[in-house]
């Protein structure tokens, strides 16, 4: 093969290369420009070269307040714990990816949960160049995370004063969940019965002439379409066989195909 055929087929070669790189560029950079998390682009030393419109919008700084500085010399506050810069700081020091979740402020002062993936990029021959991270501000799923919480406490602060047993079942696990409450009106320690027994022990406590008929009521709500059911019915409590008088309430919560998702419930000691 003639030397300036060897030499023609190594320059479409070549420029094959680039071309699909400067294409692959055009689609990263696209995904950065476009994308609703906030992109850093930062070199070896952590020091930003480039961020994207979202990162402003999440921390109010522009590309041009930024550049050159690092992230952590604006962005970390008080509430970032020395335990979380230590681990960052480890990470990125060894030049390893890291995934993390920070207490950051915006430029206004504004404290924000940032969820933060940190990816360490090497060029061909095996040298650090660069660290890309991706933030997404997850302020508003901390505090809904929070309230639920909150409302789970108050809730259970409410049963206990009321005396007011909670239980949930969900198909497919087979297994019911009870609150602090209802062990005390079963007459059961917590822990004393697995999760997966507690469905038995509740049926093997109800009185005999009461069994068919709750079970069958129960039964009729998961196969029709009501919402729920109340129920009366005695029960023999498990540590002293004393008989009890339960006042019930069934709830059946369906997906938009009317299948049940999971039947919770409220129990009385009358």
């Amino acid at each position: 093969v003639p030397s300036h055929d060897r030499s023609s087929d190594k320059i479409e070669e070549q420029i094959l290369k680039i071309t699909r790189s400067e294409n692959e560029l055009r689609k990263l950079s696209l995904i950065a420009t476009k994308s609703k998390s906030g992109v850093i682009i930062t070199d070896s030393y952590g020091r930003i070269e480039w961020v994207n419109d979202a990162f402003t919008k999440i921390t109010g700084y522009l590309l041009q307040e930024v550049i050159g500085r690092k992230p952590k010399d604006f962005l970390q506050g008080k509430e970032t714990t020395d335990d979380k810069r230590a681990e960052l700081s480890a990470a990125l020091a060894k030049k390893e990816d890291i995934e993390i979740v920070l207490v950051n402020r915006d430029k206004a002062g504004n404290p924000y949960h940032n969820q933060l993936e940190i990816v360490s990029v090497f060029d061909e021959a095996g040298k650090h160049i660069n660290f890309i991270a991706i933030q997404k501000d997850i302020t508003d799923e901390v505090n809904f995370r929070q309230e639920i919480l909150q409302m789970n406490s108050r809730f259970e602060l409410i049963s206990n004063f009321s005396q007011i047993g909670i239980w949930e079942w969900i198909p497919g696990k087979e297994r019911l969940t009870w609150n602090n409450v209802l062990y005390q009106i079963n007459g059961l320690e917590l822990g004393q019965i697995s999760r997966s027994d507690l469905f038995e022990a509740w049926k093997n406590q109800i009185h005999p002439d009461d069994l068919e008929r709750v079970l069958e009521e129960i039964e009729t709500l998961k196969n029709s379409s009501n919402v729920y059911i109340k129920q009366e019915y005695r029960l023999i409590r498990f540590n002293d066989h004393s008989v009890r008088y339960i006042q019930a309430l069934v709830i059946a919560e369906r997906n938009e195909a009317g299948t049940i998702s999971r039947l919770i419930g409220s129990v009385q000691d009358v």
